[in-house]
Order: C-alpha cells, then sequence, then structure tokens
C-alpha cells in the first residue's frame, strides 16, 4: 500500500527513526508534553506514541461506525480533527507539524462559519510559536498556548460532533 507515494511502512519508520533523533519531548509546539520539563524519557515517549495511536485507531473505528463520512464536508471534519490532535498527542513534536491543522481549520471555517472560533484559537497559538521561533520577541508560556490548543481542539469537536 503506497502513501505519499512510499510504501507505507517507509512513512511510518521514518517517524519512528525520527524520535530517536531527538532528546526533547517538545520542540516550541503545544503539545500535551509540555508539562513535563523532562528531556529524553523514553518510556515517556513510548507510552505517548501508544497512546496517540489508541486514540486515533479509537476515533476512527467511532467514526467507521458511527458517523457517516461519505460526504466532503464530514470528511474534511474528520481529516480536521486528526490534524489538531495527532500533533498534540505525539511526544517530541516541532511547531511546524501544525501547520496543516490552521490550513484545515481555515478550510472548515470557508465551508461553515461555526468553526471559526476553532480557526481562531488554533492558528492564534500556531502564529504565536512561529513569532517566538522568527524574532525571539512576544514569549508565550507554551503550558498557555497548549491550554488553549486544548480548549480549541475540545470546541472542535463540540461543534463537529454533538447533536
Amino acid at each position: 500500500m503506497l502513501c505519499l507515494g512510499r510504501p507505507l511502512i517507509s512513512c511510518v519508520k521514518t517517524y519512528l527513526v525520527q524520535m530517536s533523533e531527538y532528546n526533547n519531548l517538545v520542540y516550541a509546539a503545544p503539545t500535551i508534553y509540555t508539562f513535563w520539563d523532562i528531556d529524553g524519557l523514553t518510556l515517556l515517549v513510548r507510552t505517548g506514541v501508544l497512546y496517540c495511536v489508541l486514540i486515533v485507531g479509537s476515533l476512527c473505528y467511532y467514526c467507521y461506525e458511527k458517523v457517516n463520512v461519505n460526504t466532503s464536508k464530514e470528511l474534511l471534519k474528520f481529516s480536521t480533527l486528526l490534524v489538531l490532535i495527532i500533533p498534540f498527542l505525539l511526544p517530541k513534536m516541532h511547531d511546524r507539524y501544525f501547520i496543516l491543522a490552521d490550513i484545515f481549520t481555515a478550510l472548515c471555517t470557508i465551508v461553515d462559519r461555526k468553526y471559526f472560533i476553532s480557526f481562531i484559537i488554533t492558528c492564534g497559538c500556531s502564529t504565536i510559536v512561529y513569532i517566538q521561533f522568527l524574532f525571539g520577541s512576544a514569549y508565550v508560556d507554551l503550558r498557555i498556548l497548549t491550554v488553549l490548543m486544548l480548549i480549541g481542539i475540545v470546541y472542535f469537536v463540540k461543534i463537529s460532533y454533538s447533536k
């Protein structure tokens, strides 16, 4: 099975190889690991990856069983949820991994204005992190941005999947 022009196993191996290259749990990204000030804790990294795989697998199963993902709007909502949750839950994520989440929340907002708040929160957090990295100014604690990102994700889920 091909993924991005490569065998799927090759894409998975890329992340596994990169896991051993970096020592920090967070690289300027608002993820759940900003609350731990620990570098290179192998058990936490492996547990985090397993936890993320279980959550994404559960979401895929839930959407397969309960949600009609046959329409392009539902597919966009589910894809946006995945690109928000995966970099938020995986250890050793960089700020650049949220770019796709910014793009997808913008697309959701174009399709339906009810996603505007989620778009503002997600892109706001990303923009602050990018400004801090590029210019070294406007420092905001990553833990605050992590809480805001979690609020944005929860809000996105609430307006997307609550009846």
